[in-house]
């Protein structure tokens, strides 16, 4: 017999267990799994898989501020011999900022990694480094506005699948790191180079590469005809009779062997320049096209020095050109010569090298023949490690320019005044503080002189007793970079 009590217990667990069961029959609502970001391990630290991909892919980026101060030159006119810019109407320092973000993506195939990079540099300038033309060297009490709108560069963006590259890639002719902060001595080009290249790999640390080089990417190889005022040599313009279009890219070729000690390469370049009918109608009416073949070497050898201190190293570079002047000297090789903003801070008399030079022209100054510059530099750098947050790089560059004799015609503009040789030198060393993993402290002082000839000057010139061939410079700056 139930009991009243034992009824109403035996009701609610029916209610329940119906409950139970029509709860079951109800569609779930519980939250979808959350798919987390995956650490990928297999290229090193900072990668992780995009979610829901089987792509790896680190991201980065810096941040730096350069303060520079470099006392002013005054400035000759090579024509005349006089004073053009006096050393007390130029700005003597400059601030440069950089914001720089970096991409690498990864993927493996069945037939290996396919790896794709991107870097992107936003500049922001002013004073001495606001730019390269003669607004640079302005008045230093009443400034113009520089750097309003940033600087905008590509350093890198390149795709590599086995050993093909192709894109903004590394220039491989020149190896050299970025040892100083007022810029290397070195051949190479910090913003990479447009370009399509193979590498392949051999045993013993061996390796060997070609690249296909857009030309517009080199120092001294701008179609620009007009000569840099107020004090550049009358026909030495930057390649003024030179038509990219004709010989637009270069051919390097590089051995390669890296090893215990450190690492030993040679690269050798090819490639032309040419004259032609347009654009520069009125240079080239007379001659018409021509070609003529050029060349450069450089070797490069890096020796690591753990003996003395971990991580201390040396570098030791020669390179050669002949009609290649930017594989000699780079878009910011030594200081006094580079086409970056520190072109003129030498100060004398302005040198606007070019690869090819009139040796002979009309009395009205027309060129009827060039010849290919030479050009040619030795480099050593040493960086040592005081502490393992402590460092300083120390380095020497010796370089000289040998352009083709320029023949005078006698009168009028066919007394065809050019640049003639040039000897350089300078010395640079820093001192560099990393409090923490990729955050840097520097100063830096640099000395450079240069001494230099002119072909065929004017008689005004020579009056004047020829001044502004023998210079040198003092540069220093301060920077800090944070690099993630």
């Amino acid at each position: 017999m139930i009991r009243h009590g034992e009824k109403i217990l035996v009701s609610t667990l029916a209610i329940g267990m119906a409950a139970s069961a029509s709860a079951a029959d109800l569609p779930s609502r519980k939250a979808a799994p959350a798919e987390y970001v995956k650490i990928c391990s297999a290229y090193g630290n900072g990668f992780f898989f995009i979610p829901g991909t089987d792509t790896c892919v680190r991201i980065g980026g810096a941040a730096r501020f350069d303060f520079h101060y470099n006392p002013g030159r005054s400035i000759i006119n090579a024509a005349t011999g006089a004073v053009s810019q006096v050393a007390a109407n130029q700005d003597t320092s400059g601030m440069e900022v950089r914001g720089i973000l970096s991409v690498d993506g990864r993927t493996e195939t069945p037939y290996g990694t396919v790896q794709t990079v991107f870097r992107w540099r936003l500049t922001m300038t002013d004073g001495i480094r606001a730019t390269s033309s003669p607004a640079n060297f302005q008045t230093s009490y009443a400034p113009k506005e520089q750097g309003a709108a940033p600087g905008n560069t590509l350093e890198r963006a390149y795709i590599r699948f086995g050993g093909l590259s192709v894109g903004v890639i590394d220039d491989e002719f020149s190896p050299m790191p970025s040892l100083f902060l007022n810029g290397n001595f070195t051949p190479g080009f910090t913003n990479g180079v447009k370009a399509i290249g193979y590498t392949q790999t051999f045993g013993g640390g061996f390796s060997a590469n070609l690249q296909i080089q857009a030309r517009g990417d080199f120092a001294y190889d701008s179609t620009t005809s007009t000569a840099v005022a107020p004090s550049a040599v009358a026909t030495g313009g930057r390649n003024t009779y030179v038509t990219q279009l004709d010989t637009g890219y270069n051919l390097v070729g590089v051995l390669r062997n890296d090893a215990s000690w450190g690492m030993a390469q040679v690269g050798v370049a090819i490639g032309n320049n040419s004259t032609s009918t347009a654009p520069n109608t009125t240079n080239n009416l007379l001659l018409g096209p021509q070609t003529y073949a050029s060349w450069a070497i450089s070797p490069v050898v890096n020796i690591k020095l753990p003996m003395i201190a971990p991580g201390d190293n040396i570098w030791l570079q020669f390179a050669y050109g002949h009609g290649m002047i930017g594989e000699v000297t780079g878009n910011s090789a030594s200081n006094l010569t580079s086409d970056s903003s520190n072109k003129r801070a030498l100060g004398g008399v302005q040198r606007v090298d070019t690869n090819l030079v009139p040796t002979n022209v009309t009395a009205a100054g027309v060129p009827v023949s060039y010849g290919l510059e030479d050009a040619y530099m030795l480099f050593a750098g040493y960086t040592h490690f005081w502490t393992p947050s402590l460092r300083s790089s120390f380095g020497a560059m010796y370089m000289r320019f040998l352009p083709p004799t320029a023949n005078a015609n006698g009168v009028g503009a066919g007394l065809n005044t050019q640049n003639g040789s040039a000897t350089l030198w300078q010395v640079q060393g820093n001192l560099i503080w990393s409090p923490t993993r990729q955050f840097d402290i520097g100063v830096e002082l640099a000395y450079g002189e240069m001494k230099s000839r002119i072909q065929n000057p004017t008689a005004a010139f020579v009056a004047a007793g020829s001044p502004g061939l023998n210079n040198s410079i003092l540069m220093s700056k301060m920077r800090l970079q944070r690099t993630f």
